[in-house]
């Protein structure tokens, strides 16, 4: 290989780093005889502003993240004149501009090389670079897609391999909902089986041919998929993926080998770092459960799952739900249909748009007898998220846009008991349920709920069911100043325990006074320590937070609800709080 190559491709990765670690990744700039990549180098701001290290560009080639809407952050009353007006169309469009060009569009943990950049007139040491496990991002999809499924040969199938492929079929897009589709801004809508208008991708369910798909949009025709009637989820969510433009990590077609069978880790000795999988073959175990990692010495392993590092790929080549979003468990926002001014206008599930009718801000009360509003504003009109007071089931009562009401116990919404999610898949947490404990990173659900569970609706961020509260850990604060309980009421709670939403080019980021918080990511698999960054830096997934949890009117003995079923223009209501699936939203600040 020549010496230009190998000079690009470290270029690459040099980037992809940057990116990952907070100075802004890379632009593609006019190179001799070709397109080149160089870093983009972080500057300060002036003091005061909060620390932002490089502009976000929804159609930069290399940081394709940041699809962001407007709206009052967290706490802040919203002004009939600040509509939360944003929608994905434009950045959508400077992506497609870019589509010729591969989107680096995930990394990865671990190394130990450290260094250090000239940041302007501050010199940054850098943490040890991240050891970089990207995918690709090919021929993203500009535009709304329709997905559906047909049977293969199914006039032919006795009636019982119907009926299980059928399920197989609908499975297979409650899947892409509640992974890919979740968590990106493209709108997917699944239609079920194949209707005789007009789709952009449609899914083959055969068991006579293996699963496959075409990397990405295909251009002016319908994307075919073929997905095997025995495919394992894991496998499914793979081909789903490549149909999405997601090469496999490294760009391998599969992984090295040699392959190694074992029962243990000491029988894993031709490489360094390595282990006995579980698939029963030596290999490297970091992100070894990835969705886009190249097939294995066994396959695509039914163990897979997306992981923090496939969703913040994802979100890179796509960008995130914009802000103000309220997601279901399939991937819809809840909406203000055609914009309506009515009240007690029944809300619905649709795809996100971004629009005023679909992004929501969260305005704390200031009072305890006042409610907490979810609001959003339509045709200068401020309209609110209320319980209907017709309710026609004792169980179940419509979710309603209506005139907000600060007395009204129907709009009273509180974030009771949420996950803080950061790099996509990751949770925040507690390191035990004490004072001073430190606030680090694992993967959701793998710790006790007293850990990763939170109280954001009272003007701190505390650890649900308790009096301990997230606080900078010491005065001043300073870049790497790490997290930590402290008690809620202490003296300086006020100041120290004080962190504030971001909006506009700042949406999803918590900031601390000037200071932006950040997750040390020196694992892709957690355990990196929340802290103070350095700068801050707009579509940085490690500077990037967003809820997930119930939504309660705790005043009226309900949480919103979306519907079990997975087409879109259906209710959104409220039900008795019960913890099911349904009453899970993620909520985008």
């Amino acid at each position: 290989m020549s010496a230009a190559s190998w000079k690009a491709r470290l270029t690459v990765l040099q980037c992809v780093a940057f990116g990952l670690l907070g100075l802004a990744g890379c632009e593609w700039v006019s190179g001799i005889g070709d397109t080149a990549l160089r870093p983009r180098v972080a500057q300060p701001r002036d003091a005061g502003e909060p620390k932002e290290a490089a502009s976000g560009d929804p159609g930069d080639a290399v940081s394709a993240g940041g699809v962001q809407g407007a709206g009052a952050p967290l706490g802040g009353m919203m002004d009939a004149t600040m509509a939360p007006q944003s929608r994905m169309d434009d950045a959508v469009a400077a992506r497609a501009d870019s589509s010729s060009h591969d989107v680096v569009a995930s990394g990865a943990d671990g190394s130990d090389d450290a260094g250090m950049v000239d940041s302007g007139s501050v010199a940054r040491v850098l943490r040890p670079p991240l050891q970089l496990r990207f995918f690709q991002a090919t021929h993203v999809w500009a535009n709304d897609l329709k997905v559906c499924f047909r049977l293969d040969g199914a006039s032919s199938l006795p009636e019982d391999v119907v009926q299980a492929r059928l399920a197989f079929g609908n499975h297979a897009g409650e899947l892409l909902q509640t992974n890919w589709a979740r968590y990106i801004p493209l709108r997917i809508s699944w239609l079920g089986t194949c209707p005789s208008t007009a789709t952009t991708v449609e899914i083959t369910v055969t068991d006579s041919a293996p699963s496959s798909a075409a990397l990405g949009d295909p251009g002016n025709h319908t994307s075919a998929i073929t997905l095997n009637a025995s495919a394992s989820d894991a496998e499914v969510l793979h081909v789903l993926g490549r149909m999405l433009g997601f090469q496999n990590e490294y760009g391998l077609e599969r992984a090295p080998g040699p392959c190694v069978e074992c029962s243990r880790d000491e029988q894993c000795t031709f490489g360094t770092n390595l282990s006995c999988l579980s698939d029963g073959f030596c290999g490297w175990k970091g992100d070894h459960e990835s969705i886009m990692a190249a097939p294995g010495c066994a396959g695509i392993e039914p163990g897979r799952r997306l992981t923090a590092w496939d969703i913040a790929g994802a979100q890179r080549a796509y960008g995130r739900k914009a802000a103000g979003a309220i997601v279901d468990r399939l991937g819809y926002c809840l909406d203000d249909p055609a914009s309506s001014v009515i009240d007690n206008q029944a809300l619905v599930l649709w795809p996100c748009y971004g629009l005023s009718n679909d992004t929501w801000a969260w305005n704390a009360g200031t009072t305890p007898l006042e409610s907490h509003l979810l609001v959003c504003n339509v045709a200068n009109q401020n309209r609110c998220v209320a319980i209907s007071e017709t309710v026609a089931d004792a169980q179940t009562s419509p979710a309603v846009a209506s005139t907000c009401d600060r007395s009204s116990a129907a709009e009273d919404f509180q974030f009771p008991s949420s996950r803080i999610r950061a790099l996509g898949g990751l949770c925040v947490i507690a390191a035990s349920v004490a004072p001073d404990a430190l606030l680090t990173t694992a993967e959701c659900g793998t710790v006790s709920a007293a850990r990763e569970r939170w109280v954001v609706n009272e003007g701190q961020t505390r650890l649900a069911g308790t009096s301990l509260c997230a606080a900078v850990r010491s005065a001043p604060g300073v870049a790497g100043t790490e997290l930590a309980l402290a008690e809620c009421a202490t003296p300086d709670a006020a100041v120290m325990q004080n962190f504030v939403p971001g909006s506009g080019i700042y949406a999803g980021h918590l900031l601390w006074g000037e200071y932006c918080v950040t997750m040390d990511a020196d694992s892709a698999d957690g355990g990196g320590r929340i802290e103070l960054a350095q700068s801050c830096v707009t579509n940085d997934e490690t500077q990037i937070f967003f809820l997930s949890g119930p939504i309660a009117a705790p005043r009226a003995g309900r949480c919103l609800t979306s519907s079990p079923d997975e087409t879109p223009e259906l209710w959104a209501g409220a039900t008795p709080c019960d913890g099911s699936p349904e009453q899970e939203w993620d909520y985008y600040w």
